[in-house]
């Protein structure tokens, strides 16, 4: 299926959902594509190559599959271009984008600030 094209993960501490075709890279443009949901683009093309969605599990609730209000066609997302890896997301029966059932999420942990700048604790 589509989805194995696409790297979804899940940061537990902040609450944040990363689908994406590949990593992030050093000159990729970033947007909103709507509230709280944010996209990285092609340089060039200015094609959605990775969403990042903030206040995850607060916006799907229980909804399985998980589906999000944002509108997705084949092709675009939420009406900004999408690289075609993402049409997986867009389902011929709802218009909002859709996380397959078949995604294999990987759960990331990334520290806060706070506990990445901490000092390192010191043997007694």
């Amino acid at each position: 299926m589509a989805s194995e094209h696409l790297i979804f993960e899940y940061d537990v501490e902040g609450d944040i959902m990363f689908i994406a075709k590949c990593q992030p890279y050093l000159g990729q443009d970033e947007g909103d594509i709507e509230d709280m949901v944010v996209a990285r683009c092609h340089p060039h093309n200015n094609e959605v190559e990775s969403i990042e969605i903030l206040f995850f599990t607060t916006r799907v609730l229980s909804r399985s599959p998980v589906r999000l209000d944002i509108p997705v066609t084949k092709g675009a997302i939420n009406g900004r271009p999408a690289a075609p890896e993402f049409d997986c997301l867009a389902q011929p029966d709802s218009p909002w984008l859709t996380i397959p059932p078949d995604a294999e999420i990987t759960e990331l942990y990334i520290p806060l600030r706070s506990e990445a700048e901490a000092p390192a604790p010191t043997p007694a």
